[in-house]
């Protein structure tokens, strides 16, 4: 074959494969069987090829990429030579290595990860760069010095194994050299649409030139920058100049979509697709492309699948990203997070483990150790999960016991708690063992990591042959990749555990293969794996400026300038307009596919909430749709045209799906529900809204916007629940009473419904204000136990002594110990000042109370009353409502202090956070019914004390003591709350009459507090602190108002909104 018959150049266009069938006829012509191989740019282009010859009769036609071909000519005699193949984890390997070595600028960043991969991409960059280019950057010094001397150590050291630039080296000298094993077998070689070769690439397709044994079909975009790679290799394969522009252009059929979002620019896209397939495209005729991966490589693919529509193309997802991949990763990944409690319970949750020995597989359930060891309140490290787990475990069977025997739950609670208790120690038993089992330490080499890694996957991955089909095969892969890192021991000898997690995380990045089956689905992939298919029609999304075409990026260790310095890309060196070529090259090569083609991009982007602007290609497109220039600010103006949508909303969307095919059941639905509207008629009246979850959504919305308090309200008061029985077991707690004043839907919900928020432990910074206060009650009470078990208690007038002082201080110091054992005291600094904060505030708490025994005349007597709880504290509280129903009350009183003949008494909780919000006790002795204690307790403390007094019940008084020097040592209410006074008992009876005749009746509104709505802090402060705020509505302040008003809510209202 002559020079000028090797080469042909025409135009890209859909029917690229009539060109290559021509030319294959022409071939054969006096030998239908002779063989011929066909070299393309892809093996998607090859399938959708062999699909189009292959209804041509043509026989005897392989195909393969250019790197098979050289592979298959030049591994023979490179492996004659004792060369090994250089894989991409000896690669990496020995990049890491390499860098190792580096004494220079590079020197403090050499065992970052990201130095490697920079060094990677360099190192594949220089390769094809010539001597006199290399000496050129070294001479350059610095920065440039130090990494042309890496790659050359590189390069010496992979100098026994060969990679893609070799093999074709190796594939030209044989054909030179009349020696290459199966070219006869290969026949005539076809390049197709091939461009941007290497120099060795190019010496091949030469040599097989120079041998009569290949032609090149290239092809062309009429654009001189994308052609600029393929008239370079024409001009050199001929050697003569060759036209930039060998036809005149064509001009497809095109449309244009502007969307408010990928979604919905996805779903225009599907209606299309559908349309098409309903007018009998197959759905191997059509495309779906993209050049920005994140969000379109799934999302494509999810939206395509809930449509029901076939997708073929490559799977974007890599060996790590599998069930098994993420397994062994997730398992090596823990040591990162010292067996971080979020990081072993994602891994849990999240892999298909085996169940653990001694562990029933029915009751294996990892999400319930989710929950155990969040209210173990676990962290990380070992000790953490012992001491938690176990200390959770005993509190849980010791509450269990003791609740039981007090009579305080039902033997069901108690057998639960039993339970939990059980699976805590058992969640601590297959912790110990992952530690154990994932402990790397007596590994040295890289068969011992590889080993130690197939023996943990062996441990605790799922059977093999539970596991599907394409996870066994992704589990074969991996223990492949595994075998090949053992034999990094002569590359890169005594690896560290981070090293072999590094070298098996990198080795896991491959794909996974590909989705779906070419010729039975729609083309899903990137721009350029497009090229040299044939498609009826492409859609192009996320035509997004920046993204179509991306920016390139500066080399930071060999910046563009200096390459061109050191010669450029005719000394070897890749700069940026190559890579904008290439950009270029595939978006053109893509839209030559098929015949008809529509672009598409988001303006909005509600992940990275920013705005987008279209791509300078898509406004190119525009601009020749139009006729005349389309600019980013003059694009809106054309979307009446006929070759352009816009939808600036879903209900703009749902209008274009009147007029098209639906995408889906869903879509469909919508699009009805739409025109039903449209038409004037009520949305409640549509067959769709006659039951399931539409119609009860419909109630619900009109059930809100009405002024009725209906059962979407809280209004159960039409149910069949029996509320009263509630309030008739178990004597009633304040707290639960008061969430009911407070807000009736809180108190249903946690009080009824029983339900709670699962709070996960984070790190621990400072104590927190709960634990705080709770340290400081029990230190006051162990104190004041001492003195009275002692006979030591001061009379109203006597001061604490100092022994008492020290006593006291000895008591705190034991409390933060136990503390600091439980772990809730956080960073020790931040726990050292609160330590002194609480020492100081202890020390005076003496005088203050020294101070308020004096004013009210009175000494303690007894902390932590109980009553209503067991049969050795009081008996329950009980007032009797104006109905005649009785209400029973339980609690426990921190304080009791007594004058000297027992007459007047004065109960005391402690508070140790500020008094600003129980500032309304001194107007309303029950706050709304939002502070109930006091009277309760008070109730207790008159009726348990009453029953011994001989003559008359005592005077009860009670207060809030805030017992640190934050609350001022403050008693609220000043004076006390009175029991005996005849307003408080009726404030008090009246309170508990409403809440009471609220729960019977099944009230449960949602009241979100008031305040002024400029005042974030108070506005709504019902919710502030709120467990249950994310289940209102989000405007609950606007419902409240309308709500509010109900006759049903009258007495609330006035409890609730009452200024007394």
């Amino acid at each position: 074959m002559t020079a000028n018959e090797v080469l042909q150049i025409s135009q890209l266009t859909p029917s690229d494969a009539d060109e290559l069938l021509a030319f294959i006829r022409q071939f054969q012509q006096d030998d239908p069987l002779r063989p011929l191989t066909v070299v393309g740019p892809s093996n998607y282009a090859h399938l959708s090829l062999r699909h189009r010859l292959g209804r041509s009769g043509i026989a005897n036609v392989q195909f393969m990429v250019f790197a098979r071909l050289a592979e298959f000519l030049g591994a023979p005699s490179l492996s004659a030579q004792g060369k090994s193949p250089l894989t991409p984890v000896v690669g990496s390997a020995l990049v890491r290595e390499i860098s190792s070595q580096a004494t220079g600028i590079l020197e403090p960043l050499r065992d970052h990860p990201s130095t490697h991969l920079s060094l990677r991409r360099t190192f594949r960059q220089l390769r094809h760069a010539t001597e006199d280019a290399l000496d050129s950057l070294a001479a350059q010094g610095g920065l440039r010095a130090e990494t042309v001397a890496l790659y050359r150590e590189y390069r010496k050291r992979t100098a026994d194994y060969y990679d893609a630039e070799d093999l074709a080296e190796a594939a030209a000298d044989a054909v030179r050299s009349g020696s290459p094993r199966g070219l006869d077998d290969l026949g005539f070689i076809v390049f197709f649409r091939e461009r941007g070769l290497t120099p060795a690439q190019r010496n091949l397709a030469q040599a097989l030139a120079q041998e009569g044994k290949c032609a090149m079909l290239l092809g062309l975009t009429n654009d001189p920058d994308a052609d600029r790679s393929a008239i370079a290799l024409a001009n050199e394969l001929d050697g003569k100049e060759n036209p930039n522009h060998p036809v005149h252009p064509v001009s497809p059929r095109a449309h244009l979509l502007v969307a408010p979002d990928a979604h919905q620019e996805l779903r225009w896209v599907i209606r299309r697709i559908m349309r098409r397939a309903e007018s009998g495209t197959p759905f191997h005729r059509m495309a779906v492309l993209y050049r920005k991966e994140a969000p379109y490589d799934t999302l494509i693919r999810e939206e395509l699948d809930l449509a029901g529509v076939p997708v073929a193309g490559p799977n974007t997802a890599s060996l790590a990203d599998t069930a098994v991949g993420n397994t062994l990763t997730g398992l090596l990944d823990l040591h990162e997070s010292d067996f971080g409690r979020d990081a072993v319970m994602a891994w849990l949750t999240g892999s298909p483990l085996k169940p653990p020995p001694g562990i029933d597989p029915a009751s294996f359930n990892p999400t319930l150790w989710d929950t155990i060891s969040k209210r173990a309140k676990v962290l990380r490290s070992a000790e953490t999960w012992e001491q938690r787990l176990n200390q959770f475990a005993d509190n849980l069977e010791r509450d269990a016991r003791d609740w039981e025997q007090q009579g305080e739950i039902y033997e069901s609670r108690s057998l639960r708690m039993r339970s939990d208790a059980d699976v805590a120690r058992q969640l601590l038993h297959f912790i110990t063992d992952l530690i154990k089992a994932s402990d790397s330490s007596g590994n040295t080499t890289w068969e011992d990591y590889s080993r130690w890694a197939k023996e943990l996957l062996d441990r605790y991955l799922a059977d093999y042959n539970a596991l599907p089909d394409s996870e066994q095969r992704t589990y074969d892969r991996i223990e492949r990749i595994l075998d090949e890192l053992q034999s990094l021991d002569t590359v890169s000898p005594q690896p560290s555990f981070e090293v072999f997690r590094r070298a098996l995380n990198e080795a896991l990045q491959v794909s996974v293969g590909h989705l779906g089956s070419v010729g039975h689905g729609v083309f899903v992939a990137p721009l350029n794996l497009a090229a040299a298919m044939s498609f009826g029609v492409v859609h192009i999304v996320g035509m997004i400026e920046g993204a179509v075409p991306p920016a390139v990026r500066d080399d930071p260790l060999i910046p563009e300038r200096d390459r061109e310095l050191a010669g450029g890309s005719a000394a070897g060196l890749p700069v940026q307009q190559q890579r904008k070529d290439d950009e270029r090259y595939d978006y053109l090569a893509a839209l030559a596919t098929a015949p008809e083609h529509t672009l598409s991009y988001p303006v909005a982007d509600p992940a990275g909430q920013r705005e987008n602007f279209p791509s300078r290609w898509f406004l190119e497109e525009a601009s020749r749709l139009e006729g005349t220039p389309v600019f980013s600010n003059t694009l809106p103006q054309f979307s009446g045209r006929p070759w352009m949508t816009t939808i600036t909303s879903m209900q703009r969307s749902l209008d274009t799906a009147q007029t098209g095919t639906h995408a889906d059941a869903h879509d469909y639905n919508m699009e009805r529900l739409h025109t039903w509207k449209d038409a004037g008629l009520r949305a409640d009246a549509h067959p769709l809204a006659e039951d399931g979850v539409l119609a009860a959504s419909m109630r619900l919305s009109a059930a809100r916007l009405g002024r009725q308090f209906t059962e979407w309200d809280g209004n159960l008061s039409a149910s069949e629940a029996d509320f009263a029985n509630i309030l008739t077991g178990r004597p009633q707690s304040p707290t639960s009473l008061e969430r009911w004043a407070k807000c009736p839907f809180s108190y249903f919900l946690g009080s009824i419904l029983r339900l709670s928020v699962e709070e996960s432990p984070d790190d621990i910074y400072d104590i927190t204000p709960l634990e705080r206060g709770s340290l400081v009650h029990a230190i006051l009470e162990d104190f004041i136990e001492v003195a009275r078990n002692e006979g030591r208690l001061p009379g109203p007038s006597e001061v604490w002594s100092d022994s008492q002082r020290a006593e006291l201080r000895h008591i705190a110091i034991r409390h933060f110990a136990d503390a600091e054992s439980r772990g809730i005291t956080g960073k020790a600094v931040l726990w050292q000042i609160a330590r002194d904060e609480m020492l100081i505030d202890l020390d005076a708490f003496l005088d203050e109370d020294l101070r308020m025994r004096r004013q009210y005349g009175v000494s303690p007597i007894g902390v932590e009353a109980e009553f209503g709880i067991d049969s050795d504290g009081w008996q329950p509280a009980e007032l009797t409502l104006p109905d005649g129903a009785h209400v029973r009350f339980r609690g426990k009183i921190d304080r009791v202090d007594a004058n000297d003949d027992g007459k007047r008494v004065l109960v005391l909780d402690y508070k140790t956070g500020g008094s600003y919000s129980y500032r309304k006790l001194k107007d309303d002795p029950i706050d709304r019914g939002q502070r109930l204690q006091l009277a309760i307790y008070s109730l207790a403390a008159r009726q348990a004390l009453g029953a011994h007094a001989k003559d008359r019940n005592p005077d009860v008084s009670a207060a809030y003591w805030f017992v640190t020097s934050g609350g001022k040592f403050e008693l609220m209410p000043s004076p006390p709350v009175n029991i005996e006074d005849e307003g408080v008992m009726e404030r008090f009876s009246e309170g508990i009459s409403t809440i009471v005749g609220g729960i019977r009746s099944g009230l449960f509104p949602a009241n979100p507090g008031s305040g002024d709505p400029n005042d974030s802090y108070n506005y709504e402060s019902n919710c502030r602190f709120c467990d249950f705020k994310t289940l209102c509505p989000s405007r609950r302040d606007v419902q409240w108002s309308r709500k509010s008003h109900a006759p049903q809510l009258t007495d609330y209202l006035s409890l609730a909104e009452d200024e007394h």
